[in-house]
């Protein structure tokens, strides 16, 4: 995994920030919605070979430098791993809005 340089993280910020208002630039719709379709067992995303699984996705993605080598990035990995990596990005969007919302039930 290449080192996470500052301005990955930014870039990744603001992409984060513009799906927690519901424009989703990385992933195309129909490809979010077949993911998202499956409910999946929450406690699978937390065990050790997948927490270090999605931590070296993340970070490949975040070390991309371009939209252009995200995108080249998100198509050339397997269907497994995409879906991997997609129900964490929204799983970090969902968690980003909760934690901002001012209102709790």
């Amino acid at each position: 995994m290449e080192k996470i340089e500052e301005k990955g993280l930014l870039q990744m910020e603001a992409l984060l920030h513009h799906s927690t208002r519901g424009v989703h630039i990385l992933f195309d719709n129909q490809t979010i919605a077949r993911i998202l379709r499956n409910p999946t067992n929450q406690t699978s995303l937390l065990e050790v070979d997948r927490l270090k699984q999605v931590q070296d996705l993340l970070g490949e993605l975040i070390s991309c430098k371009t939209y252009t080598a995200k995108m080249a990035f998100l198509e050339g990995l397997e269907p497994q791993r995409l879906e991997i990596l997609i129900r964490t990005y929204f799983n970090i969007v969902e968690n980003t809005i909760r934690a901002s919302s001012n209102q709790y039930h």
